[in-house]
């Protein structure tokens, strides 16, 4: 940027906007410093030369890996408001470009920050939305770390502006990171107004869209790309799109994505994770590893690093980067932690020692005693031993008093009686008192077990359709399936790739379809 305009050379510029001076006679407007970044942070996004971040110091902004930093100054005068910018290399800590706008008062401070993004780039785009109070709700949501709160200032977001696309956006990502699934009122609500949606915002709520109802992966990708058509620096539809072509077994475009994102942001380590999940599907070990071994916060990944040295073959490493994992878990007094022991012995031996392992094990509460006997169950029903796990699974239910250790064992004791007449056994479960997403789950895998090949081809497509494409255990147990039932050619056509199974005991069924996707693929089972 060059006295408030853009590079003419066309080079990409990493800037952090920090917070804004706000030299304003009202007193309630103390808000707008941090509204003011918001709003330039977003104008910025569908400029191909900026790539804007929000930091909240230069300290922040070196962490960013930003190479400008622009400051805002904001004051009214006689029925004007001036809005100042600065540029600054954040090397040498000189002013590399400055400018400034001036607005009536009456235009509203939205159209002076706006009016500022296209002096610095004609293609920046407005704010998503122009009513005042919805934009300071944001920017309370914004800096809120309360879900709550978040929710609550979002919701007045769009009630004071329904057409305010990015507050639905970012409401739907904070309910989704809370737990809450059900996102259909939320996105209906959306739908009804996208239409006055600014463009990337009608982008963006495509791609969520499209994701929500799963539709088919290619469906998704094309969602996510028409978004960095608009947006072409957003690190997050980079991302969503590099882990969409992997998982379309695209591995050059998917990495190609992956990297872009990484050198907008060099120390996001939810990107570099995500380029070694897509490495590994696409079974690039060595350069999955040598991902998953650099991340900072090595703990968090330790699980799919010792899976990655395990499909490499290397058990040894594999062992000892678990036990690393399991020491870790343990200083925070985990008392489920044995479940992610077996569950790991299960893997790299077989799923009979982790049986023998969870036999072993002493266990003085009730409902941990039913998750073992729940899990130990399952994996007698995958050895087709089912009277051992009839036995465990009864053991399991009169054991159970939480919810979850209730849940488990109910699912155990359908599998365990999976091995009866299997129109009888469906009735079963279709009365069970479960989730239908449960039931069919359940229906899958029992099928699977029983050699009923075809019944269980037939539910694993569903399940493979229902997620578009992108459930990775889905389509190996689908492979799987067609493979036994003889349809070898068909099973040829199902895309299975390598995936990183739950450890941590949240899934029983974590261990069959990590077993299936290695013996497709032909990789070492130890």
């Amino acid at each position: 940027m060059s006295s408030c305009s853009h590079n003419a050379g066309g080079s990409l510029q990493r800037v952090a906007i920090l917070p804004a001076n706000v030299l304003l006679n009202n007193g309630s407007s103390e808000w707008m410093s941090l509204g003011i970044a918001l709003a330039l942070e977003q104008d910025f996004a569908t400029s191909p030369h900026i790539a804007a971040v929000l930091a909240t110091s230069d300290s922040g902004a070196y962490q960013r890996g930003v190479t400008e930093v622009l400051r805002t100054t904001v004051d009214d005068a006689s029925g004007v408001i001036h809005l100042r910018v600065t540029v600054t290399d954040l090397a040498k800590q000189r002013i590399t470009s400055y400018g400034e706008v001036n607005l009536p008062s009456s235009a509203g401070m939205l159209a002076v920050v706006n009016a500022l993004a296209k002096r610095i780039d004609p293609q920046c785009s407005d704010f998503s939305t122009k009513n005042e109070r919805a934009w300071q709700a944001y920017t309370v949501a914004a800096g809120s770390a309360n879900v709550q709160t978040r929710v609550q200032m979002l919701n007045a977001a769009v009630s004071a502006d329904p057409s305010f696309g990015l507050a639905y956006l970012v409401l739907a990502e904070v309910l989704n990171q809370a737990g809450d699934r059900n996102l259909k009122p939320l996105l209906s609500a959306a739908a009804s107004h996208r239409d006055a949606f600014t463009p990337l915002d009608r982008a963006r709520f495509a791609a969520l869209s499209a994701r929500a109802s799963h539709a088919p992966l290619a469906q998704q990708a094309n969602a996510t790309a028409a978004v960095l058509q608009l947006a072409p620096n957003d690190v997050d539809a980079l991302t969503t799109l590099g882990s969409e072509r992997f998982l379309e077994d695209n591995a050059a475009e998917g990495e190609k994505l992956l990297k872009r994102a990484l050198e907008l942001s060099p120390d996001n380590v939810n990107v570099r994770a995500q380029l070694a999940e897509g490495l590994l599907e696409v079974r690039r070990f060595a350069e999955a590893e040598k991902l998953f071994s650099g991340i900072d916060n090595e703990a968090a990944v330790l699980p799919q690093l010792a899976v990655c040295l395990l499909l490499k073959g290397d058990a040894g490493r594999a062992n000892t980067v678990f036990s690393n994992y399991l020491q870790q878990r343990s200083a925070a007094n985990d008392r489920s932690l044995f479940l992610a022991q077996a569950n790991w012995i299960a893997v790299s031996k077989s799923p009979a020692d982790g049986v023998q392992y969870l036999a072993r094990t002493n266990l003085s509460q009730n409902d941990l005693r039913s998750l073992g006997a729940s899990q130990g169950s399952i994996w007698q029903s995958m050895g087709k031993d089912f009277a051992g796990a009839r036995k465990n699974a009864a053991l399991a239910a009169g054991l159970a008093n939480a919810p979850v250790p209730k849940l488990f064992a109910a699912i155990s004791v359908l599998i365990a009686n999976s091995d009866g007449p299997v129109e009888q056994w469906r009735e079963q479960v279709r009365a069970a008192p479960l989730e239908e997403s449960i039931k069919q789950a359940v229906l899958a895998y029992g099928l699977f077990l029983n050699a009923h090949y075809p019944e269980a081809a037939a539910e694993w497509q569903r399940l493979v359709e229902e997620s578009g494409g992108a459930d990775l255990r889905a389509r190996a147990m689908l492979g799987a399936s067609l493979n036994r039932a003889g349809q070898s050619a068909e099973a040829r056509k199902v895309s299975v790739e390598a995936f990183v199974p739950n450890l941590t005991g949240a899934d029983q069924f974590a261990v069959l379809p990590f077993t299936e996707m290695r013996q497709l693929l032909n990789l070492k089972v130890q």
